[in-house]
């Protein structure tokens, strides 16, 4: 068995642990117990069978370099995991935030927010995209700053929800990545950001049209 082979298939083991009867927050918490970092102290418990025993013996005790590439993939496929479901979270609060607005029954707080989220968005691809031009991703306490600021426009500042304790808990998984996981979670938020930006001006033309007026007119 190739060193790859080895380091795909330990990950591929671990990420099936860590989904089977898990939501998002358990998957993530196993995921990180099973951090690459710590391979070394868990690695046999995935080993199974005389093949993959002789395979991984000869891999430690023959050569670093073989060892170091079993980390090295199980590092890659980690953090694709890892950065996958943390952008799946922060996307759909995305999401969610414009879907709450969407719903005011005033269209006139429907406008002014819609503009507000908006103008906030824009900020938000403008450092992102900045970020991933110079491959410097965002710490941890920018993104929930962000997500703070979308949040305070949709949803007030009161936490029944569970919004902002939710996003302080998933930027503490963010900064758990590399930079190449974090680099994949800004490229999908950039996506949703280009994907959700013209259905806000699509509402915000129509809302006009209507004569709806705000404080800002």
């Amino acid at each position: 068995m190739e060193p790859r082979e080895l380091g795909k298939l330990i990950a591929d083991r671990v990420i099936f642990r860590c989904t089977l009867g898990h939501f998002l927050p358990e998957k993530l918490e196993c995921l990180t117990e099973h951090s690459p970092k710590k391979l070394n102290e868990f690695v046999q418990k995935y080993i199974i069978g005389k093949d993959e025993e002789n395979s991984f013996k000869q891999m430690v005790e023959s050569s670093p370099m073989l060892w170091d590439e079993v980390k090295k993939e199980y590092e890659k496929v980690w953090n694709e995991e890892m950065s996958s479901e943390i952008s799946y979270y922060l996307s759909n609060e995305i999401r969610e935030l414009y879907k709450s607005i969407t719903n005011y029954d005033s269209e006139k707080d429907k406008l002014e927010n819609l503009k507000d989220l908006a103008n906030t968005l824009g900020g938000f691809r403008n450092e992102i995209t900045q970020a991933l031009k110079e491959k410097k991703p965002l710490p941890g306490y920018k993104l929930y700053n962000w997500f703070y600021e979308m949040g305070a426009i949709a949803l007030g500042l009161d936490d029944e929800s569970g919004y902002y304790s939710g996003i302080d808990y998933i930027t503490e998984f963010y900064e758990k990545l590399g930079n190449y996981g974090k680099l994949e979670v800004l490229k999908t938020l950039l996506d949703v950001i280009n994907s959700v930006l013209p259905d806000i001006n699509k509402d915000l033309k129509e809302l006009s049209e209507l004569g709806v007026l705000t404080n800002q007119s």
